[in-house]
């Protein structure tokens, strides 16, 4: 029996038909179940690190027991019986002035703007409501607890996460309205709906509640079926103080949440567009001494201090921590690497830092959150390439990351604006040399 979710858009997702690779961009847009299933095994992992720590090994024995793996099927299935409809407008027909494009094409990438314009239709636009459908296989107490696990897992992507291209900046947003009976918290049918503007209004940390919190118990029995059974069998894993865990994982201790002041608006665009202006000075830290040509006249700490240090002896480069690789103009690069099996791979690092559109109606604000986990592992290496010369080493590490995280966060929820007028610079912008 399939039990139907109905779930809305709520800004633009970029999600395609295809697999990831040349034209995926490019493909028909939808919403694929496969990357449904991806953002829950993010989530379920973040879940269960609380109970398993840092084995690997248990981790992954945990998300085929409630996802399925080659070897076991998963004991949810899920389907979407029609897709929504793609955009029929460019997404800069959606953006109410050319400022606010500006600045939700910096939000957006290269990869999907022109000249920093929004020119796309290939997205399925906000307020598109849908049906997801799921079916629960198997009534012993394993299948039950993985019923729950899992279902978890899909309310704290649609929660906090999202699907598709850009999310980590505020796009692919997706939320429940309301499901049909025959989950498996039918006492009360109001749980895995998406909690309204006052859930992330008080939040300052990513913690198990909703559909997380009531599946605690189905977690800690899944988890305990991990164990060596000729090992010790404590009932949780204990992190260190002040922990820094390999991959994201929920609790207190491991995440920073928050949202952006008092002020709220009344679409999308508008939240984004201010996120974006943010975003783009908290970055740029440098006034441009050439301001023709430069919309706003400022520059990155990476472009002044590093790429054009002459001398070549500034060598870290902490805002690094927001993403790898970084690409400048006139072919500089900023890559990760490292070696496996004696080649060398290039690392690729997803903005510590989350964006997320929240509320509804006329009252819609930014929601920013982080994990606290290790950035790069320690044999990494963090480089400056010309094109296909190598320039020189570099450095940036997890403390960078979390420094600049925290001061996003902590600046934007007490307030504070890192907009400023050109010719000069505000006391939020503090170097983390």
């Amino acid at each position: 029996m399939w039990t139907t979710l109905k779930l809305q858009v709520t800004t633009p997702v970029f999600n395609s038909a295809t697999p990831p690779g040349e034209g995926y961009l490019q493909a028909r847009p939808e919403i694929r179940v496969t990357s449904l299933r991806g953002g829950m095994r993010y989530w379920l992992r973040a879940m269960a690190g609380t109970y398993v720590g840092d084995d690997l090994h248990r981790l992954r024995a945990v998300e085929d027991r409630v996802l399925g793996s080659t070897k076991h099927a998963s004991p949810i299935r899920l389907r979407i019986p029609r897709q929504p409809a793609a955009s029929e407008k460019e997404l800069r027909e959606l953006v109410p002035d050319r400022e606010q494009e500006q600045w939700v094409a910096y939000l957006l990438g290269p990869g999907l703007t022109t000249k920093g314009r929004a020119h796309t239709k290939d997205f399925i636009p906000p307020d598109e409501v849908f049906s997801l459908q799921v079916r629960l296989m198997g009534n012993d107490q394993e299948s039950k607890d993985a019923h729950r696990c899992a279902l978890a897992a899909l309310w704290l992507n649609l929660t906090y996460g999202g699907l598709g291209a850009r999310v980590h900046r505020g796009f692919g947003g997706l939320r429940v309205l309301g499901a049909e009976k025959g989950l498996p918290w039918d006492s009360d049918p109001t749980l895995i709906r998406s909690p309204d503007l006052a859930h992330y209004t008080k939040a300052e940390h990513l913690l198990f509640t909703g559909p997380a919190e009531e599946s605690r118990e189905a977690l800690q029995r899944i988890c305990d079926a991990t164990w060596d059974p000729d090992g010790d069998r404590p009932k949780r894993h204990i992190w260190e103080e002040e922990p820094t865990s390999p991959y994201p994982v929920l609790g207190k201790d491991h995440t920073l949440a928050g949202i952006n002041g008092t002020q709220q608006a009344t679409i999308w665009p508008e939240v984004l567009a201010k996120a974006g202006q943010e975003l783009r000075y908290f970055r740029a830290r440098h006034d441009s001494p050439t301001p023709e040509g430069y919309d706003p006249p400022i520059k990155t700490e990476g472009w002044v201090d590093v790429i054009h240090d002459r001398a070549r002896k500034e060598k870290h480069l902490p805002m690094a921590g927001l993403g790898l690789p970084l690409v400048y103009k006139d072919q500089y690069e900023v890559r990760a690497t490292k070696g496996r099996n004696g080649e060398v791979e290039q690392l690729r690092r997803a903005s510590p830092l989350w964006l997320r559109v929240v509320g509804e109606g006329n009252k819609r604000r930014l929601f920013s959150f982080a994990f606290w986990n290790v950035f790069l592992p320690e044999s990494a290496s963090v480089d400056l390439w010309k094109g296909n010369t190598h320039r020189r080493q570099l450095t940036v590490d997890t403390q960078d990351a979390h420094a600049l995280v925290e001061e996003w966060i902590d600046g934007l929820r007490s307030g504070t604006s890192f907009i400023r007028r050109p010719s000069g610079i505000t006391a939020a912008y503090t170097s983390h040399k």
